[in-house]
């Protein structure tokens, strides 16, 4: 390969990293669009649902208009609703524990409830961005909360490198609000999307799935 095709593949490398990114932030601002529909009450599950589904076609560039894409995978029911509102609160409220500054004499129990609410909120997101994608993958299983996380674990290692990624990803959004509401859904939906390609291939592996 001459040095003319090689600057032409980093070329079209960069431009192919560009074209990616943009669709982050896309997806990020569609997200948050759909987001505030319901003021996040009723509408934060259906719209993580429909993140999770849109990243994972950005993640296979199966590169649909953004904006359509997510009017036809979005789907709200009562059901989601009641959910979303339970999602919300819970969220909301223990954000705040998280955020709120604790004085020299607080004990040694609100930094160890601080700290179990901040793997449990990242757990949430996780368990909430990843099911649509097993849905997806699985529809001959009924998926249950628990086979969710069984499967989840079946492929540890995978899923710690999950966390560990999303978990850097909100503490950017927490340095930085430009990054939470531009970067964060887009990119942590992609992240996501590319260690469930690395779970789910290993489990029918495992299990001889075609």
């Amino acid at each position: 390969m001459n040095n003319k095709s090689k600057s032409r593949l980093k070329i079209e490398k960069i431009f192919n990293l560009m074209e990616l990114f943009v669709e982050m932030i896309k997806n990020s601002l569609t997200f948050w669009l759909y987001f505030i529909k319901g003021m996040g009450f009723l509408t934060i599950y259906p719209a993580l649902e429909t993140l999770s589904l849109v990243s994972l076609d950005i993640y296979n560039h199966q590169r649909i208009k953004t904006l359509k894409n997510f009017m036809e995978k979005y789907n709200n029911t009562m059901r989601k609703r009641f959910f979303s509102l339970f999602v919300f609160f819970y969220l909301f409220y223990s954000t705040l524990f998280i955020l709120l500054p604790l004085t020299a004499k607080a004990s040694a129990f609100f930094y160890i409830l601080k700290f179990i609410l901040i793997i449990s909120n990242i757990s949430l997101y996780i368990f909430m961005v990843t099911r649509p994608i097993l849905k997806k993958q699985f529809t001959f299983i009924k998926l249950k909360p628990t086979v969710q996380v069984f499967l989840l674990l079946k492929e540890i290692k995978w899923t710690i490198v999950m966390i560990i990624g999303v978990s850097l990803a909100f503490y950017l959004s927490y340095k930085n609000f430009i990054f939470l509401i531009f970067v964060f859904p887009g990119l942590s939906g992609w992240f996501i999307s590319w260690c469930m390609e690395k779970i789910i291939k290993a489990i029918m592996v495992k299990y001889n799935i075609q």
